[in-house]
């Protein structure tokens, strides 16, 4: 099936990757998340989330975008495994405040994508939008960028990795990121040296789910 620009298709090792950019609470990205999972029908999907914010928003319909609520509601439904790619949110917001002081980007107006440029299939009217959008954050704030973009999407990309040594050939795993994050992603995972890939299997396990059915939409409801 023809995708748009936003999902990005990667072969490693002899599994399957769909990666998935996707625009918090958009329903254009939302539905494509859907699309991608019930067409592919993984046997992993992995998110950027955090076990501790996983432990916060899971099983209650709240969790903080579309695209994860459609990963979780998947998975629930599914015998498929849910896999947590992101730093842990607490230590995450320690190094941003442990950054080197700067009050520069304060006097900035802090850029916004513009929302406008995504499309009814959840694509983007161009590739190079984004690159705009990057430009712009690395110019309200080197340092917040560098974080955020730089050692985040490395670190994810190590964590997927690991997750994908014990992923039998053949399979297929979806991977649903933050539109400003997949292209740079996938560019390091193509530039990754899969053999050189050590496992921590406790870290893999503590991020690995497998979830009990649950309607998310109706658990918020009764909430």
């Amino acid at each position: 099936m023809s995708y748009p620009n936003t999902v990005i298709r990667q072969s490693i090792n002899g599994v399957n990757l769909f990666i998935v950019g996707e625009h918090h609470n958009n329903e254009h990205s939302e539905d494509l998340c859907d699309l991608v999972l019930q067409n592919e029908q993984p046997s992993v999907v992995a998110v950027e989330s955090c076990p501790e914010r996983f432990d916060f928003y899971g099983g209650s319909g709240y969790q903080s975008s579309g695209g994860l609520l459609a990963a979780e509601q998947y998975v629930r439904e599914t015998d498929a495994e849910l896999y947590l790619l992101d730093i842990i949110q607490s230590e995450a917001s320690l190094e941003v405040q442990l950054l080197p002081e700067s009050t520069e980007h304060l006097e900035k107006e802090q850029p916004e994508f513009d929302e406008s440029t995504i499309q009814e299939d959840g694509g983007i009217t161009s590739i190079e939008i984004m690159d705009e959008f990057l430009e712009e954050q690395k110019d309200y704030s080197e340092k917040r960028f560098d974080f955020i973009w730089n050692t985040r999407e490395e670190y994810m990309k190590n964590t997927l990795l690991q997750k994908l040594q014990t992923v039998p050939e053949g399979e297929t795993v979806v991977v649903i990121l933050g539109l400003s994050h997949i292209y740079k992603f996938t560019e390091l995972l193509e530039d990754a040296d899969t053999n050189d890939v050590s496992v921590d299997s406790e870290f893999v396990h503590e991020r690995s789910f497998e979830l009990d059915y649950l309607d998310l939409v109706e658990e918020r409801e009764s909430d």
